[in-house]
């Protein structure tokens, strides 16, 4: 599903380079579409869907052709048996027809308030000139990190991109934390990223480096990059709000933020690293999260490398 959301960003933001109009389709009926395709469903299955094309102006109108809901809601009963864990939640999360159509009133997610005391961002001048098609070719995946610092403006564009406009609309709530180790101006800490007023907030104050390494798996990427950027999902909201299938927006979400940090580090000449390891509790007691509510997705480190 990361995978899908990092894809998917490069589609997304190449589609608008090119002028065309794009959207994300993250209600779709899994079974007619992966037959469609002739993928049976358990070893290869759709995990995302992007319409691209020429843009229009008219507002569109859609109909219901019928509602769905998720599998595990149609069909009592426990659904497979054998499998894979994710095998079986993707089974489950599957979106089929209906027994009974049911409306369903869904109000917006709103931005958590601020942890700790907040200060603003400042302005990247002048702004990377880049294009998006020549970032996204060059993009690349660092094999280290040297230990040394970036400016606080460069921070503040990697922030910007980060979480820009979302794929889905509304975001279903996934929050930007950074755990920062070498960034002019700041001291070392955890920070909450408040992308309407473009202020950090400070979480906790303290050089997390050395944890951060034993948190994931003693990769000492974690600790030598310049920056930890942690995409943080509110599992149980998302969950209340949209259903079990909403785990797997969270995580395409995630992946789109990550995805815009290495085309934001890209173009500012510095390098970015996915790290998809690490032990889900010891970096959520880390950095004050409970692992049900709230919880880590996604790592993306930042800084200068090779």
């Amino acid at each position: 599903m990361i995978d899908s959301g990092h894809i998917g960003e490069n589609v997304r933001l190449a589609t608008a380079s090119a002028g065309l109009g794009h959207i994300s389709v993250s209600r779709f009926e899994d079974d007619a579409l992966n037959a469609l395709l002739e993928v049976d469903g358990r070893e290869e299955a759709v995990c995302a869907v992007h319409a691209i094309g020429p843009a229009s102006a008219a507002v569109p109108t859609f109909r219901m052709v019928r509602p769905l809901v998720e599998k595990a809601e149609a069909v009592p009963g426990r659904l497979q048996e054998s499998g894979s864990l994710p095998a079986r939640y993707h089974e489950a999360t599957k979106l089929v027809p209906a027994p009974v159509r049911e409306k369903r009133e869904i109000p917006p997610w709103s931005e958590r308030p601020a942890k700790g005391p907040e200060f603003a961002l400042p302005k990247l001048s002048p702004r990377p000139e880049a294009s998006v098609e020549k970032t996204i070719r060059e993009r690349r995946s660092a094999r280290f990190f040297r230990p040394s610092a970036v400016r606080l403006e460069e921070l503040a564009f990697a922030l910007e991109t980060a979480q820009g406009p979302s794929a889905f609309e509304p975001s279903i709530g996934v929050e930007l934390f950074l755990a920062a180790h070498r960034v002019e101006r700041i001291r070392p800490g955890l920070y909450q990223y408040r992308p309407r007023e473009r202020h950090l907030a400070e979480v906790q104050s303290g050089d997390l480096g050395a944890a951060m390494i034993r948190a994931c798996l003693r990769q000492e990427k974690a600790g030598n990059a310049a920056v930890a950027f942690l995409m943080v999902g509110h599992i149980a909201e998302a969950g209340a709000r949209w259903g079990e299938r909403s785990y797997r927006q969270l995580l395409i979400e995630a992946g789109g933020i990550g995805q815009r940090i290495y085309l934001a580090a890209e173009a500012m000449g510095h390098a970015a690293r996915n790290l998809a390891a690490f032990y889900d509790d010891d970096l959520n007691v880390l950095l004050g999260f409970d692992g049900r509510r709230e919880a880590v997705l996604h790592l993306t480190l930042f800084g200068s490398g090779d």
